[in-house]
C-alpha cells in the first residue's frame, strides 16, 4: 500500500553526547586497583563502611546495593558527582557518562549553551562487597588531584579561546560556515571554563570569583547571534519532498537541501556545513545520516526501509533535515507542509 511521507523541516540539531563538548583532557584509563571483595551476612547489609564520609582531603560516594559490581562503583562515583553538584546555582543538571574505571565524565545543562561535558579524575574504590545477590561499592574522590586536573582544563581551555579569537579575526565574511563554528566553538570553550570555575569551590573550600567567565560567555554568544542574524543562513528544500512510498521500500529519489547565507535561493552557499537527516515520525534507515554540504552548498541522503510511527491510525512517516552547526536556534524556516 502506497503511503504518504513527509519530509525537510529546516530546525536546529538536536546535541547529542559525541558533539557537545570540550577540549578537557580525558581521564587517563588506568588498571583497576585490587580491591578486597567483602562478603556480608544479612545482618551486616549495609555494611558499616557503606555511607558518605568526610575525610580531610577526599569526597566519599556510596552506590548499591546494585546487581552487579560495575553498576554499584559507577552509582557510588555518580554520587560523588552529584555531590559537587549540590549548591551550584541555576538549574544544572547533570548526565553521567564514565570513561574508565577512575576517570568520570558527565555533562551539565547551561542557559548558555545547551549542554556541556565536564571530565573528574583522581577515584579510588576503598570499599566493595555483597550482600546476598547485591552488590555495595563506596567511591573516594582525591580534591587536589581532581583540582589540578580542572585547573589544567582551564589553562587548555582559555588558550583555545585565544585561538579562536584569533582565527575569527583574521577569517573573511565570505568563509561564513568557517566563521560561525568558530564563533560557536569559542562560546562552548568559555562556558565550559565558567561550569568548571563555579565548581572549584566544592573542591577547594573557597571561592574564587576571578575565575569566572559569565561576562565573556554572554558577549560571545551575543556576537554568535549577531553573526546569525547578520548572514540569515537558511536551510532550503530542493528536491525529495511530499515522496509516495510503499512501506519497507526504499524513496525513489534522494532528499536533497542546500545551505546558504542571505537571499533565499539566491543566496551565498555555505560550504562544509553538517546536515543531519532524521526520523521525526516512523521510522527507516538513511544513507548518510550525516552528510557535508558541498561547494554549492548541497547536502543529499538516501532513505530505505520506511516504516509508519506505529499508531494504527498513523500513516505518514516525517523525515527531517537540520543544520548540525550549534545548538542554539538559527530561526530555519519550516518546510513541511500538509
Amino acid at each position: 500500500m502506497e503511503r504518504m511521507i513527509r519530509e525537510l523541516e529546516g530546525k536546529p540539531p538536536l546535541p547529542s553526547d559525541e558533539e557537545s563538548g570540550s577540549a578537557l583532557q580525558k581521564p587517563e584509563v588506568v588498571p583497576q586497583e585490587e580491591v578486597p571483595i567483602t562478603g556480608m551476612s544479612s545482618e551486616d547489609c549495609p555494611p558499616a563502611w557503606w555511607q558518605r564520609g568526610e575525610p580531610s582531603g577526599f569526597l566519599d560516594g556510596i552506590g548499591g546495593p546494585a546487581e552487579s559490581r560495575e553498576s554499584a562503583e559507577a552509582q557510588a562515583r555518580l554520587d560523588i558527582a552529584k555531590s559537587i553538584e549540590v549548591g551550584i546555582s541555576g538549574a544544572d543538571t547533570i548526565r553521567q557518562r564514565e570513561t574508565s574505571d577512575k576517570g568520570f565524565e558527565y555533562s551539565v545543562e547551561s542557559t548558555i549553551v545547551e549542554r556541556v561535558n565536564l571530565s573528574l579524575t583522581g577515584f579510588s574504590i576503598p570499599n566493595v562487597g555483597t550482600c546476598g545477590n547485591q552488590w555495595y561499592a563506596r567511591a573516594r574522590l582525591n580534591r587536589a588531584e581532581a583540582e589540578n586536573a580542572w585547573r589544567s582544563d582551564l589553562r587548555g581551555l582559555d588558550a583555545e579561546a585565544e585561538t579562536l579569537r584569533t582565527s575569527i579575526g583574521g577569517k573573511d565574511n565570505k568563509d561564513v560556515f568557517a566563521l560561525l563554528s568558530a564563533q560557536h566553538r569559542l562560546t562552548v570553550v568559555l562556558e565550559t571554563a565558567n561550569q568548571i570555575a563555579k565548581r572549584l569551590p566544592r573542591l577547594t573550600g573557597k571561592q574564587e570569583p576571578g575565575l569566572l567567565r559569565q561576562g565573556d560567555v554572554l558577549a560571545a554568544k551575543q556576537d554568535y547571534e549577531s553573526l546569525i542574524r547578520s548572514f540569515q543562513v537558511e536551510l532550503l528544500m530542493v528536491k525529495g519532498n511530499k515522496q509516495q512510498a510503499v512501506f519497507d521500500r526504499s524513496l525513489e529519489n534522494l532528499l536533497e537541501v542546500r545551505l546558504v547565507a542571505g537571499l533565499g535561493e539566491k543566496g551565498v552557499p555555505v560550504p562544509g556545513g553538517p546536515v543531519r537527516f532524521a526520523f521525526d515520525r516512523g521510522k527507516g534507515e538513511v544513507d548518510p545520516p550525516l552528510n557535508s554540504t558541498d561547494h554549492e552548498g548541497y547536502a543529499r541522503a538516501r532513505v530505505h526501509r520506511v516504516e509508519p510511527a506505529g499508531n494504527a491510525t498513523d500513516t505518514e512517516a516525517v523525515i527531517t533535515a537540520r543544520l548540525h552547526v550549534a545548538d542554539l536556534d538559527l530561526g530555519l524556516p519550516s518546510l513541511v507542509h500538509a
